[in-house]
């Protein structure tokens, strides 16, 4: 008899792994229990229907990530939520130096003040590369003021423009742009950086690493309608996350 105890145990063991190797997964704020397949199925077509969402210097790629786990019965359910990333698909000059050092500041602001790498005192900055006449640029200024509203002194937010003092200080008197402008820096826009298209969007971290590059304040996945939203519907969620990595 007590020979028979320990093969007893093993396979009572064994069934118990069994039982409970069952495994199933809650996606974002979906109350449906799905299988590993279904939701890798659910990913692919978030990726799909992301494809169809052009962007000229990133491709975003959707995946997930486990938060918590629920012992159910006789399964294991994960819950899980999207993840959002943006990968650089350009060839454009300016892309090669993510990761990379700024190229060194030697510019002036609109009050004639200059700005170096140093004068960014060792703080995250936020770089909006634009000019005047670029519709694209304009539209999401609105934006741009929420994200320098929200973070204030602990980011450092500088504009810069190839356009002279006289039109950056009329087009202020129109429009309110609250960052720091940097006027006349045509060469340092196209030689140091290598910008071919506007608006471009810079954010390095302390030590002056290029940590993102893009083009303009990108667009976000929506819950709700199940669907990406519209470029026109520009969000400030990622740009946030990134920031926030950063401080």
């Amino acid at each position: 008899m007590k020979n028979l105890k320990k093969p007893l145990l093993f396979f009572t063991y064994l069934f118990s792994l069994t039982c409970f190797s069952q495994e199933f997964y809650m996606l974002g704020n979906e109350p449906a229990i799905i299988t590993k397949t279904e939701l890798n199925d659910k990913i692919s077509s978030f990726n799909k229907r992301a494809k169809t969402l052009k962007r000229k210097s990133h491709d975003l790629i959707i995946n997930y990530k486990i938060i918590d786990t629920i012992k159910r019965n006789d399964s294991l359910i994960y819950k899980a939520v999207h993840t959002f990333n943006y990968v650089s698909n350009k060839s454009e000059k300016i892309y090669l130096l993510e990761n990379k050092k700024l190229p060194e500041l030697n510019l002036k602001d609109i009050n004639a003040k200059k700005v170096t790498l140093k004068s960014l005192n060792n703080k995250v900055t936020f770089i909006n590369l634009w000019f005047t006449k670029c519709f694209p640029c304009v539209k999401e200024i609105p934006l741009l003021n929420i994200l320098q509203k929200k973070y204030n002194t602990k980011v450092n937010f500088l504009a810069i423009t190839y356009n002279s003092k006289k039109e950056v200080n009329n087009f202020l008197k129109k429009k309110k742009f609250n960052f720091k402008h940097i006027i006349n820096a045509k060469k340092y826009i196209n030689e140091s950086l290598g910008i071919g298209t506007y608006p471009k969007i810079i954010i390095v971290d302390s030590n002056n690493i290029i940590k993102y590059i893009g083009d303009g304040i990108p667009p976000e996945y929506d819950y709700i309608k199940k669907s990406m939203k519209k470029f026109k519907e520009k969000d400030l969620l990622y740009l946030e996350k990134v920031i926030d990595r950063l401080l």
